[in-house]
């Protein structure tokens, strides 16, 4: 007998082991529509929505030019950023109702510290990044990653929601990006610095399992309970 309770309370574990978490991972790249598939909570419960986003840039030359009468230092960034700031399907607000990232922005950057001599003569409104008063930055190739989880409470805010059996679109945008810089700087970008990426969504969730598990997962417990 005790055997017997042994091998139901086996089976009844495999079965119960069947009902178990799963992802539906979806991506697309910047430059394409971020159209993505809603939840269908017919096949599950949902536990979690994750959003990531990468961003990539490669190369790019920033020429820099003090046309002031002073030195000056400091240090200058340039890049590239996303935007998923005016995504209206959708709510991308997390469990502290603030919006993911960095407001909604992704940043990818270079950095660079000067320190230059005044104007040298060679006139305002040039693009001369010869020294003493000029330098040429150089960008490297740098990737940024990021994400973000949605607050259980947005899951089905915006026009259209994160769960149904339809469709959302996330808007994006990526542009070049750089530090304010003061007015006696002139500054130039030749070649402009080049970007690429992916917007991610995951949607983790239990299955709903099949009739024919449940039934099994039930016989088993009366079974055992006898």
């Amino acid at each position: 007998m005790f055997l017997k309770k042994l091998s139901l309370l086996a089976t009844v574990l495999a079965c119960a082991s069947l009902i178990e978490a799963a992802v539906i991972k979806q991506t697309k790249y910047f430059g394409e529509i971020a159209e993505f598939s809603q939840f269908d909570n017919s096949i599950g419960t949902l536990n979690s929505i994750r959003i990531d986003v990468t961003l990539n840039i490669t190369g790019g030359e920033m020429l820099f030019d003090n046309d002031g009468s002073s030195p000056i230092s400091g240090t200058i960034q340039f890049g590239a950023a996303a935007s998923l700031t005016y995504t209206s399907d959708i709510s991308l607000y997390n469990a502290a109702n603030q919006m993911i990232f960095d407001n909604g922005k992704i940043f990818c950057l270079n950095s660079f510290s000067y320190n230059l001599a005044a104007d040298n003569g060679d006139g305002k409104y040039t693009y001369d990044n010869s020294a003493p008063d000029g330098c040429l930055f150089k960008g490297s190739n740098i990737s940024f990653s990021d994400f973000g989880y949605i607050g259980s409470a947005f899951w089905n805010s915006g026009a259209k929601g994160f769960i149904g059996k339809g469709t959302y679109n996330i808007i994006y945008s990526v542009n070049s990006w750089n530090d304010s810089i003061g007015p006696d700087i002139e500054y130039s970008f030749s070649p402009m610095v080049a970007s690429d990426g992916s917007i991610t969504v995951t949607y983790d969730y239990n299955e709903v399992p099949e009739p024919s598990v449940v039934s099994l997962f039930i016989t088993g417990i009366s079974l055992f309970i006898k």
